[in-house]
């Protein structure tokens, strides 16, 4: 609270990346002129829209290997789901976690084939091509969740949590479903709606592209940007 009372009479202008955080902040008096952005905006030249032709569904994790960002719940809803539908298949993606119990879990479920455990990507775009539906249960204060965007981008259905930042990539029912914080059996359930009816994937799928052109879209960001510092 300090280091933000300090900075933000300090600097002109500061950008929030969902109202949430805009909201706390505006409750208070500061000397700088706050805007809204959509994130930091994703590349939809890199993050290309491709059709989901893919044999066996597939659910792709890609975060930061701690607790608060749902890691828990999605290995456990993992395990529920591959108990019934041994052809599904789980990706996960991220730096070895440093807690040794959670990273023990892992890799369980990696060497017994639960889960797909890729360790750290550079490059996230062949892991998305191979993703039918992007999980990210996060209970973690986001800003808007890059990781996200990205899957959008690429043409994938999100679940995610009804929480500042994460809520503001989904369209519940849409291009994607929340799912209550912490909750492995909301979280079994809206990924086994896919498993269910796989046709969700690519209805969902498109409306999450469309939705990242129109709202997340990196040159729009950025021209919201610069139209807000030459206002200075």
């Amino acid at each position: 609270k300090f280091i933000y009372h300090y900075l933000f009479h300090r600097a002109k202008i500061v950008f929030f990346q969902n109202n949430e955080d805009l909201n706390l902040f505006n409750k208070k008096k500061y000397n700088s002129s706050f805007f809204l952005i959509n994130g930091s905006g994703v590349n939809t030249q890199k993050f290309k829209f491709n059709v989901n032709n893919l044999k066996n569904i597939t659910f792709t994790m890609i975060s930061r290997l701690i607790k608060e960002k749902g890691i828990l719940e999605f290995l456990r809803a993992a395990e529920m789901i591959k108990e019934e539908n041994k052809h599904i298949l789980f990706i996960l993606a991220g730096h070895v976690p440093k807690n040794k119990k959670l990273r023990r879990r892992i890799e369980k479920l990696h060497n017994n084939n639960t889960i797909n455990y890729l360790g750290f990507v550079e490059n996230v775009v062949p892991v998305l091509e191979q993703t039918s539906v992007f999980v990210f249960p996060s209970y973690y204060r986001e800003g808007v969740p890059r990781a996200v965007l990205e899957a959008m981008s690429s043409g994938r259905p999100i679940i995610t949590t009804n929480l500042p930042g994460c809520k503001e990539t989904i369209i519940d029912g849409k291009n994607g479903y929340f799912v209550k914080e912490k909750d492995i059996q909301d979280l079994y359930i809206k990924m086994l709606n896919f498993v269910v009816d796989p046709n969700k994937i690519k209805i969902m799928g498109f409306e999450s592209r469309k939705l990242a052109e129109h709202k997340f879209e990196v040159s729009k960001v950025n021209k919201k940007i610069i139209s807000c510092l030459n206002e200075l």
